[in-house]
C-alpha cells in the first residue's frame, strides 16, 4: 500500500522528479515502474474504498496479533481466486473522473492515456481496456485510436505467448516443435529480433553453427538491450564451441556491458577464461561480478571452484 497524508493527492511533478534520481529509478525499475504513469495504473482504489467492501474480520490488537501469525499461513495456502475481495469489485466505475481527486499535476485525460499506454506495454490488457473504456466517456476523439492499439497489443501478446511456449520446447528437448513455432512467427515479422534469437538456438542445437551465426549477428540491429544480450550470449556459446575462445570471451564482455547486473555472462567469461589457463583473469572477473551482479551466490560459489580446481563448473 502506498498513502499520503490525509486529501494531499499525488504530485505527479513530485513523481516524475524523484524517477529522474538514478538510485530511485532502478529501484523502481525493478518493479517495472519508469513513469508516473506506471505507478498511477498500479492504483487499484482508495484505502476507505477498500475497507468499505472487506468482509467481517477480527482486529489485529498488540495483545492478539492476529496478522503476525495468520499472514505467513495465508500467503502460501491462500490463492488469488480466494481472496475476499475480487479485483474488479475495487475498480472505480469511472477512473479518469477519478484522477482530478487524488493526482495533480497532469491533466486527467492525458494521465489516462499514459496509464493505458502503460497497460499495454506490460500486456495488461484487461485493465487496459477498463482505462480506455472510461477515457471514452470524457475525450472519445483521442479514445478511439487506443483500441487500434488495443487490438495491436493483444496480438503481441498471443505471439509473445507463443514465443515463450518456443523457448519452454526448446529447454524440453522438442526442437521439432520449437522449429515450427519459430518460422511461423518469423513469417509474420521477418525482423523480429527475439524471435531470431530464439530461432537461432534452435539452429545452434540441431543444425549449422554457420547458419546460428549469421541469425544472431543479424538480430544485434534489430533488437534491444534484452535481445542483443542474449545474441551475445549465444555468439558467446558458439564461439567457445567453435574453439574460438577469445572471441567468445570477447562476447560475453558485451553482455556484461549491456546487463551488468545479470550473472549468467559472468559466470560464462569467467569459466571461459580458466578453461583457456587464464585463471588470474578469470579470478578478478568474478570479483568484479560479486560488486554488481545480483546472484552473488552464485558468483561466490564460482569463486571457491576457481580457487580450489583451478577451473568453474
Amino acid at each position: 500500500m502506498v498513502a499520503t497524508a490525509d486529501g494531499v493527492p499525488l504530485d505527479l511533478a513530485n513523481v516524475a522528479r524523484n524517477l529522474a534520481r538514478p538510485r530511485v529509478a532502478a529501484d523502481l525499475a525493478r518493479a517495472h515502474v519508469r513513469t508516473p504513469a506506471d505507478l498511477v495504473a498500479l492504483r487499484q482504489c482508495s484505502l476507505n474504498d477498500l475497507v468499505a467492501v472487506l468482509p467481517p474480520a477480527p482486529l489485529n490488537r498488540d495483545d492478539r496479533p492476529y496478522v503476525e501469525y495468520r499472514a505467513p499461513i495465508d500467503l502460501y495456502t491462500v490463492s488469488p481466486a480466494e481472496l475476499p475481495v475480487p479485483e474488479t469489485s475495487l475498480r472505480s466505475a469511472d477512473p479518469v473522473k477519478d484522477l482530478a481527486t487524488w493526482t495533480r499535476g497532469t491533466p486527467p485525460t492525458d494521465l489516462a492515456i499514459a496509464v493505458a499506454a502503460s497497460l499495454m506495454a506490460s500486456s495488461k490488457l484487461v485493465p487496459a481496456t477498463y482505462w480506455i473504456s472510461s477515457l471514452m466517456a470524457h475525450d472519445p476523439e483521442r479514445a478511439v485510436p487506443l483500441f487500434a492499439q488495443l487490438k495491436q497489443a493483444a496480438t503481441d501478446y498471443n505471439r509473445k505467448l507463443e514465443l515463450s511456449q518456443a523457448h519452454d520446447a526448446i529447454a524440453a528437448g522438442r526442437v521439432d516443435d520449437a522449429r515450427g513455432a519459430l518460422d511461423g512467427l518469423l513469417r509474420e515479422n521477418p525482423r523480429w529480433a527475439t524471435a531470431m534469437v530464439e530461432r537461432a538456438r534452435v539452429t545452434l542445437h540441431a543444425d549449422s553453427l554457420a547458419a546460428a551465426r549469421a541469425m544472431l549477428e543479424a538480430a544485434l540491429p534489430l533488437g534491444d538491450d534484452d535481445d542483443r544480450y542474449n545474441a551475445y550470449i549465444n555468439l558467446g556459446v558458439l564461439s567457445m564451441r567453435e574453439g574460438k575462445a577469445p572471441e567468445g570471451i570477447a562476447d560475453f564482455a558485451r553482455c556484461n556491458e549491456i546487463h551488468p547486473a545479470e550473472t549468467e555472462a559472468w559466470l560464462l567469461r569467467a569459466r571461459a577464461l580458466a578453461l583457456t589457463g587464464q585463471a588470474p583473469a578469470a579470478s578478478a572477473v568474478l570479483a568484479q561480478a560479486r560488486r554488481v551482479a545480483t546472484d552473488s551466490t552464485a558468483v561466490t560459489k564460482a569463486q571457491s571452484q576457481l580457487q580450489a580446481t583451478g577451473t568453474i563448473q
